[in-house]
């Protein structure tokens, strides 16, 4: 197998898919590039970038894979990220697996944008709750 010309190949694919915001190429040996995963649901915006750095046996071999910046992610869910980035990694071994796991990461940042949504709806739901319980303690009082 030729690693080198598998990864470029892969690289080739990647700057066509991603604008030149959300792919930036860091270097060539090894290759090591950030790719910027966003999602966005009611004009709120997620996002987090992700540095993947290939090594020389890649794809045979995982990438490291580092998580360099976000917006406005938990530890929790950053470790969730993570995780989902290792399994997948494990699972596409010996394959281009790059835009697999930046779409994992984007589909699981939709799960997080919609539970935001949710937790945003409920407590907004329980204020108004207390406040009409409040309202209704005065006349009662």
């Amino acid at each position: 197998m030729d690693y080198k010309e598998e990864q470029d190949d892969e690289l080739e694919a990647l700057k066509a898919i991603y604008t030149d915001e959300e792919f930036k190429e860091l270097s060539s040996l090894p290759w090591s590039f950030e790719v910027t995963v966003t999602s966005e649901m009611d004009g709120q915006t997620v996002y987090c970038v992700i540095n993947f750095t290939l090594p020389e046996k890649y794809p045979e071999v995982v990438p490291t894979v580092v998580f360099v910046s976000h917006s406005s992610l938990s530890d929790n869910q950053l470790n969730i990220l993570q995780d989902l980035v290792e399994k997948q990694a494990d699972e596409n071994i010996g394959m281009p697996m790059i835009y697999t796991l930046t779409s994992e990461v984007q589909c699981k940042l939709q799960e997080f944008l919609e539970s935001m949504k949710e937790e945003e709806i409920k407590r907004i739901k329980d204020e108004e709750e207390r406040i009409l319980k409040a309202e209704e303690a005065k006349y009662k009082g």
